[in-house]
């Protein structure tokens, strides 16, 4: 049996014989008729569910809003003579540190993005580029200080994103339809 991805609610089925996901109801075009004759055998239940775990979710739309909102709140500080004063301090040149925190911010929006369907590429971006911030800011800020909440925040996110559940999420294939049964 093929699994299938409900286009509603994103978990992983094998649809019912009625063609609706067993989570959310929802027709999923895919699978209407199957009764008919497109599966060998009639689907009378769903088998498999994969479930998105709920800190995955929460993980990653506090990505993503921290990522829109850093994208807008950077911009808007780009002619602030006050922020480019501090930024000037630094022995990062102004250019690399506006270009990093750019793609910092693009590398939150995609990687919760891709963690929302389930894809295992985007939990490693974002721990891949989060520890090499971490890394390039121990290395260069003024003050250490400021990368506590930094650090312990992704320490939590790690955390959570490799718990069994999650783990088991990634790999199985999650909600990104990468797998098949």
């Amino acid at each position: 049996m093929d699994m299938i991805t409900c286009p509603k609610c994103r978990v992983r089925v094998v649809a019912m014989a009625d063609g609706n996901c067993p989570s959310c109801r929802q027709l999923i075009p895919e699978t209407a008729g199957s009764s008919s004759g497109d599966h060998p055998e009639p689907l009378a239940a769903a088998v498999a569910v994969q479930r998105r775990p709920t800190s995955i979710s929460v993980i990653s739309w506090i990505l993503i809003v921290l990522g829109g909102l850093g994208l807008i709140t950077t911009t808007m500080m780009l002619g602030n003579p006050a922020v480019q004063e501090v930024m000037e301090k630094s022995p990062t040149p102004v250019p690399l540190q506006l270009a990093m925190s750019y793609i910092g911010l693009c590398v939150l929006l995609a990687s919760g993005a891709a963690m929302l369907n389930g894809h295992n590429w985007g939990r490693w971006l974002y721990i891949g580029w989060t520890a090499f911030a971490l890394g390039i800011g121990l290395a260069t800020a003024p003050s250490k200080t400021i990368l506590l909440p930094s650090a312990l925040f992704f320490a939590v996110v790690a955390f959570f994103l490799f718990r069994p559940n999650a783990s088991s999420y990634f790999t199985d294939g999650g909600a990104g339809g990468r797998t098949s049964v």
